[in-house]
């Protein structure tokens, strides 16, 4: 059975502390499906408004794109001490990803370079859960719109996605919005930061490596 309680209107999902170290590995996935559905409940009992536990901020690798060329853009994503969100790629099929889309479909997102999960247990898990704490970089390639005009101003605008839980409750899924602000045209430089190297100099090389 699932507990919920209701804290100045954020709905906590709750494993019983007595059940926690007996909870059988058959029973995980149908108790955790619950917790899902009940994660899903009216927004009233949603995490109170102005409390981001996940925040994002996007860097363009370019001061300036040119209209049908691919741009790198990092995430930068934030989340609160004592918090961690599910990998990309959960190690079951019934638990809630973290994904990123683009909201404006003009823009194409070619690929998204998720970073190493790290695999942790909990109260709640029978097994070792992936999940990402503190900061991750996750990079993106994106496709700028060939009817793009020049010397304009484009707004690529994005959506993540997450579940949010610590050692005792998740709260429902939710998702933070993004825009990173890109103007068209020549004399677009390279923005100056080794983040970028980190993330997708690395997922070259490895790609390279992986082909040979």
């Amino acid at each position: 059975m699932i507990f919920t309680d209701y804290t100045g209107g954020k709905m906590l999902l709750q494993w019983p502390a007595a059940r926690k170290a007996v909870l059988p590995r058959f029973q995980a996935p149908i108790n955790y499906m619950l917790l899902f559905f009940l994660a899903l409940a009216p927004q009233a009992f949603s995490q109170p408004a102005g409390e981001e536990l996940v925040k994002i901020h996007s860097v363009p690798a370019q001061s300036a794109v040119q209209p049908g060329d691919t741009l790198d853009v990092l995430l930068v994503v934030t989340i609160t001490g004592g918090w961690h969100i599910n990998s990309d790629k959960p190690l079951e099929e019934y638990i809630i990803p973290s994904t990123v889309t683009l909201t404006d479909s003009s823009f194409e997102l070619v690929e998204t370079i998720w970073p190493k999960a790290q695999l942790k247990k909990f109260a709640f898990s029978a097994d070792p859960m992936a999940v990402y704490e503190q900061k991750i970089l996750v990079g993106l390639r994106v496709k700028i719109p060939a009817t793009a005009k020049e010397k304009s101003t484009l707004s690529l605008t994005g959506q993540f996605g997450y579940q949010a839980c610590n050692d005792e409750v998740c709260l429902p899924p939710k998702k933070v919005m993004f825009t990173t602000e890109l103007k068209t045209g020549d004399g677009g430089k390279k923005v100056r930061d080794d983040r970028f190297e980190k993330v997708f100099r690395k997922r070259s090389t490895t790609k390279q490596d992986g082909a040979r």
